[in-house]
């Protein structure tokens, strides 16, 4: 009876080593030829500013940071690390990663007017809950789960979003990513399906609001990093957002708060005059918006570049 027992447990201790070398090498594989296979997928935009400490410009910012700012007008060293649906929380995850470096260029910081909770995709985080800075943003929203620490079980539920993103990236797009950008589908615009965007603006509204706790990590992040100018700007929106814009007192005293930064450069742009082609909604540019944005911008990087330099 004893070698009998002595037998099954020795067959669940070879099927449990079995199970969990097959795991580490599903995961390791995975991790290798999908996950970071794929250039133009979030995670390997976390994973490239991880590991990038040279002279390159980030840009951070939720879903309008990375429709609206072009890496090959902007320049050769500028990488866009916007992440779609993704709020402040995010962003200031991300920054905190970036501002321990030992770097000296300008960080681009694409805000909103109007604050949220959101992480965008979740699957942009299993793999980097090692990294300080994304565990304690997940553990703050309650967002941390214990998975995420676990070969192969990790990426529960997120294995088609990966597979997906690869399979697009290298099988069924033309479009490349450079500098972290990916170039939008050129599309004739739509008419119709902007005026009823600009309906349901009119309806919702839009206007200024704000969370501390997000408020708070930016500005630490800006008083941590006195020696990097921090250029932040407001993009361009919809003129349909400032019909009955909620608060416009709340978000000057916000503005007046940021430019009073010694390395902050503010840009409120947001009402800048572009034609309604240029917009894919009330929020987000076009392709021919974005590129028509970034040549603005770029001209005034440089000049906050040289600024900085002399």
């Amino acid at each position: 009876m004893w070698d009998s027992r002595r037998h099954k447990l020795g067959s669940w201790f070879l099927a449990a080593a079995g199970f969990g070398i097959l795991a580490v090498a599903i995961d390791s594989l995975w991790t290798h030829f999908v996950i970071n296979g794929t250039t133009a997928s979030e995670p390997a935009r976390i994973n490239h500013l991880i590991h990038e400490d040279g002279s390159e410009i980030p840009v951070f910012g939720p879903s309008t940071a990375h429709d609206d700012f072009v890496p090959e007008i902007l320049g050769n060293d500028v990488f866009n690390y916007g992440m779609d649906g993704s709020s402040l929380d995010v962003v200031d995850a991300l920054l905190q990663i970036e501002c321990k470096k030992h770097k000296t260029t300008p960080i681009v910081l694409s805000l909103s007017e109007e604050a949220g909770r959101s992480v965008g995709a979740p699957s942009k985080f299993p793999l980097f809950v090692g990294q300080p800075e994304i565990r304690q943003m997940l553990e703050r929203l309650g967002l941390m789960e214990w998975r995420y620490r676990v070969p192969a079980l990790r990426y529960f539920g997120f294995y088609d979003w990966y597979l997906k993103d690869y399979l697009i990236e290298h099988l069924l797009s033309s479009r490349r990513p450079v500098g972290g950008y990916t170039a939008q589908l050129e599309q004739p615009f739509d008419r119709r399906t902007l005026d009823a965007a600009i309906k349901l603006r009119l309806e919702a509204g839009f206007g200024f609001s704000s969370l501390p706790d997000q408020t708070r990590l930016l500005f630490d992040a800006i008083n941590s990093t006195p020696h990097r100018t921090f250029v932040i700007v407001f993009p361009p929106l919809h003129s349909s957002c400032f019909s009955k814009f909620k608060d416009p007192e709340g978000f000057a005293r916000y503005v007046s708060q940021l430019q009073s930064f010694k390395n902050v450069v503010v840009l409120d742009w947001s009402r800048m005059e572009l034609p309604d082609e240029c917009f894919r909604d009330t929020l987000h540019l076009n392709q021919k918006g974005a590129i028509e944005f970034s040549r603005r911008f770029g001209d005034r990087l440089q000049k906050i570049r040289r600024a900085i330099n002399s």
